[in-house]
């Protein structure tokens, strides 16, 4: 008789379940210390540091219904590329608020989460618009 083998169920960072899937998945991961179910999304070790969107159709509901969403969280920094706009909100929580970053004088933001990474917002608009 061929000898089976228990796959344990998947539950990773970015899954999107129901609170019950999730409670199931956990409850079947003794391997897993720490997970949490935020609005439906997984996050194995707390809300992500960045998130950055590319927003087409659905630019609305990125700078809007998300946003509040990863402030509410507490995602330190969220960018969304506007395509059909042609732009880049780029914003970082600050105290409890997120705040539109500005271009510097090199037409250039830098992250304040991951130091070094750093967008030149024209040349990324000219090269990819």
């Amino acid at each position: 008789m061929p000898a089976t083998t228990t796959t344990l169920p998947a539950l990773e960072s970015g899954d999107h379940l129901t609170r019950a899937e999730f409670h199931r998945r956990y409850c079947a991961r003794p391997d897993i210390k720490r997970a949490e179910l935020v609005e439906g999304v997984v996050y194995i070790e707390g809300a992500p540091q960045l998130v950055m969107e590319i927003a087409a159709s659905s630019a609305s509901y990125d700078l809007h219904e998300k946003l509040r969403v990863y402030r509410r969280n507490g995602v330190p920094e969220y960018v969304v590329w506007r395509v059909f706009d042609g732009a880049v909100n780029w914003y970082r929580l600050e105290a409890g608020e997120y705040v539109l970053v500005e271009l510097d004088e090199h037409s250039v933001i830098e992250s304040t989460e991951f130091p070094g990474l750093r967008l030149n917002v024209p040349k990324l608009l000219a090269e990819l618009g």
